[in-house]
């Protein structure tokens, strides 16, 4: 029974990722098989019935196998719904884009946006015919255009061109597409904001406190000669609003634990401070080592900006 299980499983497995995987690509590119109603419905019944008898045999040996595999199932559909969202995807390529932007100031971008398409797409395992003319399509009307793309578009034209789920075809459901396309637009704008909304120029020079300015010069950096984006990143020490919820999540959490230590000392009860003071110190210190390490990434971001503009105006 535990081998029939694993074979009726495997081979379930197999036909749900050949289906999924078929239905997923546009009318043009998906097997002819998959054209046919009737053939479509007898496939899904196929893959849940292999799923059916192998789960039976399975729980048959033992019950426990079952929930483990549905449990694991469960943990991975959840972690793929958020890494696999439309918000998600966008943020990748967002990411390409900044990075590239960074370290190729002098580009033109056209040559970033076709770039930026084609490292996402590589990423996808995608092969160098199929990159090269899928890239072609997207700025095949951009080019020379006084409407060229922005990357708002490019990004909006790369997920289409990665999942085509629309057929414009007989039965069309225009209500439906509309409603994708304006959540896909949420989505792109969000990520945008998350990714590239950070990096807007910042006019009004920032002001450090005294201590921070003082930690600033003693770690060899001198305030004077940064960026208005570089004196941003360490701003953010004087002001927590600044920091991510995880920061502030845990400064606060240590706020609490001191208090309860206070309030321990007041009672004279010595185990409960010395506990509670642990506790808050270890909070305190994780959420600082999180804290300098995001200064650290963003002052090395805002650093390769400043060197991008200087050789732009060279």
């Amino acid at each position: 029974m535990l081998i029939l299980g694993i074979i009726l499983t495997v081979l379930g497995f197999i036909v749900f990722q050949w289906a999924a995987n078929a239905q997923s690509k546009s009318f043009l590119e998906r097997p002819m098989i998959f054209n046919s109603v009737v053939a479509v419905l007898i496939i899904n019944l196929l893959w849940l019935a292999l799923f059916a008898g192998g789960f039976y045999s399975l729980w048959k040996v033992n019950p426990t196998i079952v929930l483990v595999l549905v449990g694991i199932y469960a943990v991975l559909w959840i972690f793929g719904y958020f890494m696999g969202s439309e918000k998600a995807k966008a943020k990748k390529i967002f990411g390409i884009y900044k990075q590239l932007k960074l370290f190729r100031p002098k580009a033109t971008d056209q040559e970033l946006f076709r770039e930026t398409a084609r490292i996402y797409f590589a990423n996808l395992r995608w092969d160098e015919h199929k990159i090269k003319m899928t890239i072609d399509a997207i700025f095949e009307k951009s080019v020379g255009n006084k409407e060229d793309k922005d990357i708002k578009d490019v990004v909006s034209s790369i997920l289409i061109f990665e999942n085509p789920q629309d057929d414009f075809g007989r039965g069309f459901d225009f209500k439906g597409y509309m409603k994708r396309h304006t959540k896909k637009q949420k989505a792109i704008d969000d990520a945008y904001n998350a990714i590239l909304g950070k990096m807007q120029k910042i006019t009004e020079r920032p002001t450090l406190s005294e201590n921070t300015d003082k930690w600033v010069k003693s770690i060899g950096l001198n305030p004077d000669e940064m960026s208005n984006e570089q004196l941003a990143v360490f701003a953010e020490i004087d002001d927590a609003k600044k920091s991510n919820w995880a920061v502030r999540f845990l400064y606060g959490a240590s706020f609490i634990f001191l208090i309860l230590a206070g309030l321990n000392l007041l009672s004279l009860e010595l185990g409960g401070v010395l506990s509670n003071g642990v506790v808050s110190f270890v909070i305190w210190f994780v959420g600082h080592k999180i804290q300098m390490r995001r200064i650290s990434k963003k002052f090395y971001e805002a650093s390769i900006m400043k060197y991008a503009q200087e050789q732009v105006e060279k």
